[in-house]
This record gives C-alpha cells, structure tokens and sequence, in this order.
C-alpha cells in the first residue's frame, strides 16, 4: 500500500510541478508580447478557426446542394412534378447556389486575411 501512495504521491508532485512550470512559461510569454501583437495573434486564431467551419459548411452546402438537384431531375424525368413544385424546387437550389457563392467569398476573405497576417 505504501508504495502506491508513494507513486501516486509523486505523480501528483511532477504534475502540479510541470503545470506550474507551463503557467510560469505563458506568463513570461504574455509580459514579453505588446496588446497590439496579443490581439493580433487572437484574431489570427479566430480567421483560421472561422475558415475550418466556413469550410466544413461548404461542404455541407455543395453535398445538400447536390441532392436537391439530383432528387428534382429524377422526379423531373419520371413526370412527376408540377410546373409548380419544379418552380419551387428550382428556387430553393438556386437559393442554395447563393449559399454556396457567399461562402467561396468567405473563404477566399479568410484566407487572403490569413497569408497577409501570417508573419506575425
């Protein structure tokens, strides 16, 4: 039993000893950098967080976008649309397609933002 706690009890030092050392790390890190530059790495992290889900939601959008078409073109070839519902399925996609463009542009945004703002 002694030996466990003993183990456990040193594991729990080196731990808390390791954390410390990080927390002392960032802290030295932080005094070291200007708000301008602290800001600017922030913003940084934020771009490249929005680009991963601009690009997770365009690609979502284009798989969406592409069941839609192939379901109307399937119900437009068998008949069984009505002027009607192929008027309203043609704008729900084109509304998609919007979606889509709008999305591209965001990327392109952030990814531009990204390359200027890299060196910092």
């Amino acid at each position: 039993m002694k030996p466990f706690v003993l183990a456990f009890a040193i594991m729990a030092f080196s731990s808390f000893l390791g954390i410390t050392k990080l927390a002392a790390q960032e802290v030295i890190v932080n005094s070291t950098l200007s708000k301008e530059e602290q800001k600017a790495i922030i913003k940084l992290q934020k771009a490249k967080e929005e680009l991963e889900k601009s690009k997770t939601k365009l690609f979502k959008l284009e798989e969406t976008y592409d069941k839609k078409r192939q379901r109307l073109d399937k119900k437009n070839a068998q008949g069984k649309l009505s002027p009607n519902d192929i008027a309203k399925e043609t704008k729900a996609i084109e509304k998609l397609g919007k979606k889509i463009d709008k999305e591209k542009e965001r990327i392109k945004e952030l990814e531009l933002f990204l390359q200027e703002n890299e060196s910092i």
